[in-house]
């Protein structure tokens, strides 16, 4: 998780609204709650309108099948998932 966390940090933050970049890196530096970081960002670039690679896409689902997350923000992730390969198959 933490890998994938620190590239969508690199690839998809800068992306985002400055607001949602700040939150996020606060968050990380702060806390570091790393499955509310990579549920933010997915969320964040889907309200943003920023498409994640498919490098990325497949990170995600294969952390989300593999590794122990906050069950609630499992949930959520999932979703925003979801709604990211329709996008890319659209």
């Amino acid at each position: 998780m933490v890998e994938l966390v620190e590239a969508m940090r690199r690839e998809l933050l800068p992306l985002l609204h400055p607001g949602d970049q700040a939150a996020i890196n606060s968050n990380l530096e702060c806390e570091g709650d790393l499955d509310w970081a990579f549920d933010c960002m997915l969320q964040s670039a889907l309200v943003s309108g920023v498409r994640l690679p498919t490098r990325l896409l497949v990170e995600a689902e294969q952390i989300l099948e593999s590794e122990d997350i906050d069950p609630e923000l499992e949930e959520r992730s999932r979703g925003w998932l979801a709604q990211h390969k329709a996008l890319q198959a659209a």
